[in-house]
């Protein structure tokens, strides 16, 4: 009976609360990573609940009556669900800023061809880096954060790099785009640069080598491909597309003039 009723108290009451603090408007970075920090010590601690119900009932732990507790279940269900509400949460604030990206793409090339990081991105990145440093609290330390459940900061990272590389993609590859200068593309090439620098620099602990720098990959091949005055070594490749660029093929095709018109094939 005593079992039971706990694991009812786990299962639904327990349960239910977690995840309403989970799901509740407007919950905070801070709030989540201390559910889970919490979770995590109580999914930990279960084992102390069943020695102390086993002790006062007088049944052991292995005996065929005794009903398992469902207390790990549920912590870890509770944290797999604050990590998701994490990354949402995460990619949700890139699109807010995304939307503030306002570029010109018939702008001409800059004076000394140098061009200055978008202002919206400079925010962007600041936010990310402010976001990750809440990761430090979590469990462990930095380089153990990689072997929690769900690898929560390298997966939150990863998915907003990921999530930032997607949607410059999106912008370049909008199929309403229809022109393109050089001034436009030495813009979009400096904040993809500034991307792949922060992936750089390590803002979430436990990376190995450039595996951050992937989540640009595509973003820096077309930003290649597009911006580079090599035009001889890709027209004639077959295809008129280098290798490396072959991925981008099915999707737009790039013919330079003064002012860059994308065509769909």
């Amino acid at each position: 009976m005593i079992r039971k009723s706990t694991n009812v108290l786990l299962t639904r009451t327990l349960s239910h609360c977690l995840q309403y603090g989970i799901k509740k408007k407007n919950v905070g970075l801070a709030e989540l990573v201390q559910l889970i920090i919490n979770s995590t010590h109580l999914e930990h601690s279960c084992h102390f609940l069943e020695e102390f119900i086993s002790n006062i009932t007088n049944v052991p732990l292995d005996a065929v009556s005794a009903t398992k507790l469902y207390g790990p279940s549920t912590f870890k269900d509770a944290c797999h669900a604050a990590e998701a509400e994490i990354y949402t949460s995460i990619n949700a604030k890139i699109d807010q800023f995304l939307q503030l990206a306002d570029y010109d793409w018939l702008a001409p090339v800059p004076g000394g061809g140098a061009c200055d990081v978008s202002d919206y991105l400079i925010d962007l990145l600041a936010f990310l880096r402010s976001t990750f440093s809440v990761f430090t609290n979590l469990p462990g330390s930095p380089i153990e954060h990689g072997t929690l459940p769900g690898k929560v900061a390298q997966t939150a990272c990863m998915s907003a790099c990921k999530h930032m590389s997607t949607s410059l993609l999106q912008l370049l590859l909008d199929p309403d785009l229809r022109q393109i200068s050089l001034g436009a593309l030495h813009q979009i090439n400096t904040d993809v640069q500034e991307c792949e620098s922060f992936a750089r620099s390590g803002p979430v602990a436990g990376f190995q080598g450039d595996t951050l720098l992937l989540a640009f990959s595509d973003l820096r091949q077309l930003s290649a491909l597009i911006i580079s005055k090599e035009r001889t070594s890709r027209t004639s490749a077959p295809g008129g597309i280098s290798p490396p660029f072959l991925i981008f093929a099915c999707h737009r095709c790039v013919v330079f003039h003064p002012v860059l018109t994308l065509n769909s094939w």
